[in-house]
């Protein structure tokens, strides 16, 4: 091997390792550190509980603080979206069994925030008592606090909701 090659060789191999030794030195997450919920996550957890527990209690004035002014929400079965007053009416039009969301995963982005998560509550099709899985997906305004909207899907398949809290609800 020509000598100029070889140093060649010799200089990159020692970069590699001078650029390689700090991450090298940074040490391993532990088990602690692996599965744990992120603030954000705390935070909406705590949020879509408590919008949960108005619509349980049929709280409309508790529901209009926390909805903006604007909202809408979109469903199966919807043609169009429904705006704030058509959906408090709807989902305020008959007892509701609130069903604790799990799976929670946040996206922050500038003054918007998407909190998606899945909820299983029961669902009355005609004479039938069946429990329904839901994914959602809402958009939190952060600046005011307040939901701007709600997507909600039926999927096919869903995992079953955590039998013991796994540190991430």
């Amino acid at each position: 091997m020509p000598l100029e090659l070889a140093l060649r060789v010799l200089a990159a191999a020692g970069a590699a390792l001078v650029l390689a030794a700090p991450a090298a030195a940074q040490p391993a997450p532990g088990p602690a550190a692996r599965g744990t919920a992120t603030r954000a996550v705390v935070a909406y957890s705590a949020l879509e509980a408590r919008l949960a527990d108005l619509v349980a209690k049929a709280d409309r004035a508790g529901l209009e603080a926390l909805l903006a002014e604007d909202f809408v929400y979109l469903a199966p079965g919807t043609t169009d979206p429904l705006d704030r007053g058509a959906y408090l009416d709807a989902e305020l039009a008959g007892p509701t069994a609130a069903g604790r969301p799990y799976a929670l995963a946040v996206v922050e982005r500038s003054d918007l925030d998407l909190v998606s998560f899945l909820v299983r509550r029961p669902h009355q099709p005609g004479a039938q008592h069946v429990v329904e899985t839901a994914y959602v997906v809402d958009a939190w305004r952060r600046s005011d606090g307040r939901l701007v909207s709600r997507h909600r899907s039926v999927p096919r398949r869903a995992p079953a909701p955590p039998t013991v809290p796994n540190g991430r609800e």
